[in-house]
């Protein structure tokens, strides 16, 4: 019964995605932004960003395909640290992680994080035992937002500091396959804060 709930569940987001249409009535593929509109837009980081820029949006253009060519492949080990399970982002059936928090960080003897500069994003398979590290970025960028879409496919917002006050961000949009991550789609913005 339940192999059945999770087909049909499966079958209904494939639906929803082949089927979705934008008010005009047009016909949106998995690479539009309007899809993933609701994960960047109610985020507190996309509220948060509108009331620094003072904007009440921020547009965002689809990137390029020859941006999204990178595939990472899992490798078979697992490097999932039980400590930090309250930071990591489970996918809904519980089987894959999203570590956004643990690269660079040291617990002193007295319990105290110290962080490094970097970060980095890394995914885990519990069900296989497998991880790996999607991307790293330096001291000028953040990871802004993680969200899963569904069990095989996540969003993510990083951002990079190119002045003081001017930001570019960039989403991309993965998808699992056995044990490869694509990004499948991405967009990209830049904002101007005037407000610190």
């Amino acid at each position: 019964m339940k192999k059945i709930s999770y087909l049909l569940l499966i079958l209904s987001m494939t639906l929803l995605f082949s089927c979705y249409k934008d008010e005009s009535g047009n016909k949106l593929t998995l690479d539009d932004y309007k899809i993933y509109k609701s994960f960047i837009e109610d985020s507190t980081w996309y509220k948060d960003l509108l009331q620094k820029t003072g904007k009440d949006k921020i547009v965002f253009r689809k990137l390029d395909d020859s941006e999204l060519k990178d595939t990472v492949t899992m490798e078979d080990k697992l490097t999932y640290d039980k400590r930090f399970e309250d930071k990591y982002i489970f996918s809904p059936d519980k089987n894959m992680v999203l570590d956004p928090y643990s690269y660079g960080l040291e617990i002193s003897d007295s319990g105290e994080e110290i962080r490094d500069v970097d970060t980095a994003l890394f995914l885990y398979d519990l069900k296989n035992n497998k991880s790996a590290a999607l991307f790293y970025i330096g001291p000028s960028g953040s990871i802004e937002l993680v969200s899963w879409i569904d069990d095989s496919s996540f969003i993510t917002v990083t951002s990079d500091h190119e002045t003081e006050q001017k930001t570019n961000f960039t989403i991309f949009v993965y998808q699992i396959k056995e044990d490869k991550i694509s990004k499948i789609s991405g967009f990209s913005a830049e904002a101007f804060i005037d407000k610190l």
